[in-house]
């Protein structure tokens, strides 16, 4: 895959993440305000279960695209890799 295309595939991993934190947080604070009014929080806390698992999913798509962009780029050997977005002239 060309480094475009990756450095857009990481964008849109790290947009998942970044939802996906946001998801986790609201469903954290569903779980804890129906618990403390004495709700069954089972379901609740399944699919908080299942957030969790579909982060880490999205964590390690980050991760791959992350590595393949390393290698992808040419100024690794000289130590002297940039930021992804950053600008090489």
């Amino acid at each position: 895959m060309k480094g475009k295309d990756l450095q857009k595939r990481f964008a849109l991993a790290m947009e998942h993440v970044r939802k996906g934190n946001q998801i986790l947080e609201r469903q954290e604070r569903i779980v804890l305000r129906l618990e403390s009014k004495g709700f069954d929080v089972t379901l609740a806390k399944h699919l908080w279960k299942n957030f969790i698992e579909l982060q880490a999913l999205h964590i390690a798509d980050c991760d791959r695209i992350r590595t393949a962009l390393a290698a992808d780029n040419p100024h690794r050997e000289r130590g002297t890799a940039p930021f992804i977005g950053q600008r090489v002239n």
